[in-house]
Formats: structure tokens, sequence, C-alpha cells
């Protein structure tokens, strides 16, 4: 029933211990040695099995394929020896880059076989490492300027080139038995990892709950699962009573001791229905439900007092509401200044990795510290309304759909962010 993590040292239960990534879990105990076999035995039986050669799909700018192996590819694929090409990878902006000398561009590989005079393969072999399709244009002068026309034969000759080299790499991966191999346990320890925990909320009780309410089984899992988990996505379907697993949850958190100010965010039209099935489910629940005339100019410092200094079980609030609390600007600052450490230390690992590399990440160091001058000549705005100084430390979002596309850093084209 219960396992000590080798790596923890911590008690935990067979649910929670024979899940996760197990397989990290059985290396760690097969390395704590022979005091852990039992351990050892038991995570060998939830092994996921492994997905095998044929079943993986091998492509060019996949995060587990290693750079090495790209390279060696890529010398394959145009004929040269190992300091004709270099290939980088910046692995935390997913972004590949490919530097060949001038006779390897100019090569009969690179310009026939697996490129075209407008376009030679290491170019195209670069966009597909970063999932890009190659696109030629005719430039022309014009009487008001440069103007560039899509030449549609050309792109598609080139793409034609492309797919080629994306078909080459897909059979090249697996065809030497130890790099198949060596790939393959990479890819089952990188993505077959994982076995899912099962979440028993039977044993739960519910003080303060409407006597007359019963949880359905699946919204007690639902409970359990919050209660016992970082963060969660309750993808039930409509009228799998979300409401009701939401207000129960938050009341369990409290009595428990793990949280002590939840903060519920709700759709704009559902803030009284929200907080009317709230009450019914706890009759007794001390809740604040802020609609948007309190948060008016003139009210939010009377609301930001309210909602720090109250004991509340929960705060109920809309997502329009939600978005008018800011991060104080002493937050915001620290974390931009984080990120543009964090571009600092990338130039300095990946000056190897060729110059596009390097200018695209002294681009986003660019982009942040021009954000943190603007933070700096912002005047402090005093609405009273700042996240961070309201004592909120658990938050749940209804719909939260509507907040998943959010700007993202990505190398590929057409994707909103």
């Amino acid at each position: 029933l219960v396992f000590l993590n080798p790596a923890t040292r911590a008690w935990e239960t067979a649910d929670v211990y024979l899940s996760g990534n197990v397989r990290e879990k059985l290396k760690q105990a097969r390395q704590a040695g022979e005091a852990f076999a039992h351990n050892a035995q038991r995570l060998e039986e939830v092994q996921p099995p492994d997905v095998l050669p044929g079943d993986i799909d091998a492509k060019l700018g996949a995060p587990w394929i290693p750079t090495a192996d790209v390279a060696a590819f890529a010398r394959e694929l145009f004929g040269c020896n190992q300091d004709a090409i270099r290939i980088g990878h910046m692995v935390q902006d997913a972004l590949w880059s490919v530097e060949a000398d001038y006779a390897v561009e100019r090569s009969v590989a690179a310009t026939s076989d697996f490129g075209t005079s407008r376009i030679a393969g290491t170019k195209l072999l670069e966009q597909a490492l970063n999932l890009q399709l190659p696109t030629i244009y005719d430039h022309f002068a014009t009487p008001q300027g440069e103007e560039r026309v899509l030449n549609q034969e050309e792109t598609l000759a080139a793409r034609e080139k492309q797919r080629l080299i994306k078909e080459r790499f897909a059979t090249w991966a697996f065809a030497d038995p130890e790099r198949s191999e060596r790939l393959v346990r990479l890819y089952n320890d990188a993505f077959n990892n994982l076995r899912p925990r099962q979440f028993d909320g039977s044993h739960l009780d519910f003080p303060g709950m409407n006597e007359t309410i019963r949880l359905q089984p699946h919204q007690q899992n639902a409970v359990w699962r919050i209660m016992s988990s970082p963060s969660t996505l309750l993808a039930h379907a409509v009228g799998a009573g979300k409401t009701f697993t939401m207000a129960a949850a938050g009341m369990k958190l409290k009595q428990a001791g793990l949280v002590h100010k939840p903060l519920y965010v709700v759709p704009n039209h559902m803030l009284e229905q929200f907080a009317r099935e709230f009450q019914l489910l706890y009759p007794n629940a001390k809740l604040l439900v802020a609609g948007k005339e309190q948060l008016t100019k003139d009210r939010r410092k009377q609301l930001t007092a309210r909602i720090a200094s109250g004991d509340w079980d929960g705060i109920i609030v809309t997502h329009s509401s939600f978005e008018r609390m800011a991060m104080s600007p002493d937050y915001q600052r620290r974390f931009v200044e984080e990120q543009i450490r964090d571009y600092e230390r990338l130039i300095t690992e990946v000056d190897h990795g060729g110059r596009n590399l390097l200018k695209h990440i002294e681009k986003q160091k660019a982009a942040r510290e021009n954000r943190l001058k603007d933070l700096l000549a912002e005047e402090k705005k005093d609405d009273g309304l700042l996240f961070d100084e309201l004592g909120v430390d658990h938050v749940f979002i209804d719909e939260a759909h509507f907040f998943k596309n959010l700007e993202t850093p990505t190398k590929m084209q057409r994707v909103a962010g």
C-alpha cells in the first residue's frame, strides 16, 4: 500500500508511487540497491510496453532526436565531412540552424538532388527542422519601390525537394541497427514513460454540505484529484456537475488547511448562477461575490480591502473582473528581469550554434529589455486591485478554454499568438 521513494526519501501511497514517470522511477529504484528490490519489481509490472520503430514518426525538427544525429544525416545527405556543415539547436525556443561551407552550398546535392537553383538544399533542411515550408518570390523594381511576386513554379519545386529530404530522413533514422535501438530507447524514455494515476475519492466526507445533496462518484474522484494534484483540468461533459465539484473541492482544500483563500473565476453571465449553486451546496459558506459594480474605480480599494482582510470560503469574480486584476509593477519587473537573465545565459551557451541562433536570442532579449524600460517608465497607478496583494492562494477557472490561446513563443507559421 505504501512505498519509500528512494529519490525523495518520502513515503508515498501505491497510487502515487506506481504512476507518473515510471521509467525514471524504475531507474532510481535499481540504482538505490537491494533494499529497494521490491520497488523495482512492482515498477517493472507497470512499465508501458515499448513503442517500436514502425510506430515512431521520426521527423526533422523533433526535439527528442539528438543534434549529433541530425548533423550525421546532413553530412551523409550532402556528401561532406564533419567540419563542412554545422547544426545548431536551441532547445528552449525549439530553434534549429544549419551553416554550411560554400563548397557544400554549391554542390550538386545541394543545388540539384536536394535543392533547386533558387534555394539550396541546406536552406531547405534548415526550414524543415524549423517546421517551415519554402516560399520563392521574384523581386521587381517599380516606381513605387521593390515589389515581390510569388513564383508558384519555383515554390512547388522547392517544396518537392524538401519533401524528399524529409522522406530520406524518415527512412535513414532507423536504417542503422545501432542508431535505431538508441532512438527507440530515447523516444520511449521521453514520451512513453507515464502511467496515469487513478484517483478514488470514495473515502471523502463533506462537512457543511447540504444533506439533501450527494455528489456522484466521478465528482468525488475529481475533488480528490484536485486535493492531491498541483493543478487539475476538469474536462467533463456539459451537465456533469463541475460547479458542485469546484465548490466542494474549494471547501475541502480550505477545511484541510491546504489553501486559505480560493478565488473562482466564472463567465460574466454565470456570476449569479454560480454563487447560487455554491450557496445551495454549502448553505453556511462565507462567499464574496464581486460584480462589475464593485469594480468601478471609486469602489476598487474597498473591494481589495474586503478580499485581503476577510476570511472567505470563496471569492467569486467574472472573467472580465479577473482581467482587471493587474500584477504589481515590482512583480512584473522581477518576472521580465528573470527572462532577460535566461537569454543572457543562452547567449554564452550557444556561441557555437551559429549566427541565426544568436540573432534570435538577442532579438528576444532586446524585446524584453524594451518591456522592462516601459515598466520602469510607467506611472504608478494606484487603483487598489493588485492580484499579488489579495492573499489569494488558489484559483478555479470556469470555462478555461477562453484562456488557452494566450501568446506563446513559437517558430511555427500561421499560429495565433
